[in-house]
């Protein structure tokens, strides 16, 4: 957010998401659903969540933090060369200054991914896009007819394709959704062993850096 990018606007004040204690929590301690409750600043339309992790290092001095909270909302910590992450608001929400908000967070289990959404609106899982472009962005112009014949058409393939993908696929997916992390672990040695000598194995060794890399991205474990 700080570097100003793109034409947004900040709406609301930050809200917690969740808290976790680091050595403590178990996966079954993060939240699967969670209605989050945000105050207006500005009026407009929410159509995105951004954000950001706080990191208390010391049990004694809460003020020893390490953060990507963009210094623009939080200006307590020093700024970092991260940024933040950032979510599609399925069905936009109206927001008005000093009106409360409310956003549906929901996490599925194994997925490790943050989605939100209008309450009573419903999420589209991957590969199940209505076939018909998406609304444009607040304020800008309509899609085109031609992106929208190009949308039908890449959703008319993907819907061919990702049962074969879903298929091929069936480890990574049943570990990480299982929260089997014996099982996560002996993929992600197995990967490591293929990407130490790609063409013992007859793998490219572009293909194999983009898996382990999949795997070891934060929120990729065994997803792959």
């Amino acid at each position: 957010l700080d570097k100003g990018e793109g034409d947004f606007k900040v709406l609301t004040k930050p809200v917690e998401l969740f808290t976790l204690e680091l050595g403590v929590a178990q996966a079954t301690d993060i939240p699967t659903k969670k209605p989050l409750h945000f105050e207006g600043m500005s009026a407009g339309r929410a159509n995105f969540v951004v954000w950001w992790f706080e990191t208390q290092l010391s049990t004694t001095d809460p003020s020893i933090v390490l953060t990507n909270a963009p210094k623009c909302v939080d200006g307590r910590h020093t700024a970092t060369c991260w940024g933040q992450a950032a979510a599609e608001v399925h069905g936009e929400v109206a927001v008005e200054p000093g009106a409360t908000v409310e956003v549906q967070m929901d996490i599925p289990f194994g997925d490790y991914q943050l989605r939100f959404r209008r309450p009573g609106a419903t999420l589209r899982k991957a590969g199940s896009q209505a076939n018909s472009a998406p609304d444009a962005p607040p304020g800008a112009k309509p899609y085109s007819e031609e992106f929208v014949q190009d949308w039908k058409a890449y959703n008319t393939v993907l819907k061919q394709d990702l049962p074969e993908l879903i298929r091929a696929h069936p480890i990574g997916l049943a570990a990480g959704r299982a929260d089997d992390f014996l099982g996560i672990c002996a993929i992600q040695r197995g990967a490591l062993a293929i990407a130490a000598q790609p063409r013992l194995f007859g793998v490219e060794p572009c293909t194999i850096a983009r898996y382990v890399h999949a795997l070891y991205a934060v929120g990729g474990e065994g997803r792959s």
